[in-house]
């Protein structure tokens, strides 16, 4: 099986890789978050002090249990996945996102880069074109020559 995810999508499909190394074809994953971004980590700080002086507690409270911490949106600050890539085996296509995107910042990928040796290919494109047709066809490339033609 591949798996392709985009955003918080591309972490989820990481975070399955690194606990079933060995049960994945590959994955291509696109913008992927791997950590806060100092700019999120700010509005992540922002949102709690709203949470503690304001009544954003109670209007979260019906969707989380009493003593839910991830009712509280700062903690999420701290938040990181970068120790669990080690344990990457599948192939990988990271695609770092399309211009412009304030969710694609390359930190990410070069963190990926960094903890991720064993990912067999690791290939991550310098640039993305900004259209779905350019993005599907370096996807299906990238599968093909992962892929055994008798498995195609």
């Amino acid at each position: 099986m591949w798996l392709v995810g985009v955003r918080d999508g591309a972490t989820i499909a990481l975070l399955y890789a690194a606990a079933h190394p060995d049960g994945l074809a590959g994955a291509a994953i696109i913008a992927p978050q791997l950590f806060p971004e100092a700019t999120h980590s700010a509005q992540l700080l922002r949102v709690r002090a709203a949470f503690e002086t304001t009544d954003l507690r109670e209007r979260l409270a019906r969707y989380h249990d009493e003593d839910d911490d991830t009712a509280d949106p700062a903690s999420l600050v701290d938040w990181n996945i970068e120790d669990e890539l080690h344990r990457l085996r599948c192939p990988l296509l990271a695609i770092r996102g399309f211009p412009g995107d304030e969710y694609s910042a390359a930190t990410h990928i070069d963190a990926l880069k960094r903890h991720a040796a064993g990912a067999t290919p690791l290939e991550t494109p310098a640039r993305q074109d900004a259209d779905s047709v350019s993005l599907n066809r370096t996807i299906v490339r990238f599968i093909n020559r992962c892929t055994p033609l008798s498995q195609n």
